[in-house]
């Protein structure tokens, strides 16, 4: 697993995950956003666009969608959007892309979370190992993910 660093900080609703993955930048972002494989590690797409100012809406599992305001795109290097489920508070999302000497990493920080950030980091090292899986060519089967984000969960 290509997980560099995990960080959680409850106090201050704070969740930081560093990945490598062995591709470029530009593939990263093409699965990282892409409207085909966003179901293959994140959620079904089912509204808005990459553009500054639109408001994408992505279900992770039946009628429960996330809501994002986009803030900033900057293909294959960075990506801003705000982040709200119904039953939450609004917070915040943000990956930087950078190429590295065998491929790719991206630094995904989730802030002014008011939830529980032991939840959500193991939730984003779930779908970040589904991200990769994805990248490898081998996608998981969704109906594991919550097994997975168990296991990381209670580890």
């Amino acid at each position: 697993m290509p997980l560099i660093r995990k960080f959680a900080d409850a106090s201050s609703g704070l969740v930081v995950l560093r990945w490598s993955f062995d591709v470029s930048t530009d593939r990263l972002w093409n699965v990282l956003t892409g409207c085909q494989t966003l179901p293959l590690w994140l959620g079904t797409h089912r509204a808005g666009n990459l553009a500054v100012g639109s408001t994408v809406k992505i279900e992770h599992a039946e009628d429960y969608i996330c809501e994002s305001l986009i803030g900033q795109v900057d293909p294959a290097a960075a990506l801003e959007m705000s982040w709200k489920f119904p039953d939450e508070s609004e917070s915040k999302v943000s990956g930087i892309l950078r190429s590295i000497t065998n491929g790719a990493e991206v630094v995904l920080t989730h802030s002014n979370l008011s939830v529980d950030v032991a939840t959500y980091l193991a939730g984003w090292e779930t779908h970040l190992t589904y991200l990769e899986s994805v990248l490898v060519g081998a996608p998981r089967s969704m109906d594991q993910f919550w097994d997975l984000y168990r296991e990381i969960y209670e580890s």
